[in-house]
């Protein structure tokens, strides 16, 4: 617990990364299982190319979590917290695994923009991408606590 249950600012946005990916995780897994249509909404076009909810997130993931993967690995002001791999392995990993997952994440949907053929009711939820992110976030929100 921290004291008068604030806290410490190079904490804090450790745990905005883990908590917005881990919320978009559950979202998509979510509408995987029960709404896949959802996932495939329209949110708007950029040179004639639709852009999709399931994309945009794949596209905002990467850069939110490559800042915190920075932010919580290297020295730079205000960040840090995970630079003794030694004592914070869980974190330092993790966040570094969530990265790669966001990344393999947008792979994979750059390579769904070019085959155009997406079979969305027949995807299985479970083999989805995003259960590496949950998994990966909720790993970098345990790792904070004290």
């Amino acid at each position: 617990v921290y004291q008068d249950n604030i806290v410490p600012d190079r904490q804090a946005y450790m745990i905005a990364v883990g908590a917005v990916a881990g919320f978009l995780a559950l979202f998509h897994y979510w509408c995987s299982v029960f709404k896949p249509a959802l996932l495939e909404t329209v949110l708007f076009n950029v040179s004639d190319s639709p852009v999709s909810m399931r994309r945009a997130m794949a596209i905002f993931l990467v850069p939110w979590v490559a800042a915190g993967a920075i932010v919580g690995t290297f020295g730079v002001t205000g960040g840090g917290i995970f630079v003794a791999p030694a004592t914070t392995a869980n974190g330092y990993f993790s966040i570094w695994l969530l990265l790669v997952a966001c990344l393999a994440h947008l792979g994979s949907e750059a390579e769904a923009a070019v085959e155009n053929a997406r079979a969305v009711a027949n995807a299985d939820a479970l083999s989805s991408s995003m259960f590496a992110f949950l998994f990966a976030s909720v790993i970098v929100l345990g790792s904070l606590l004290q």
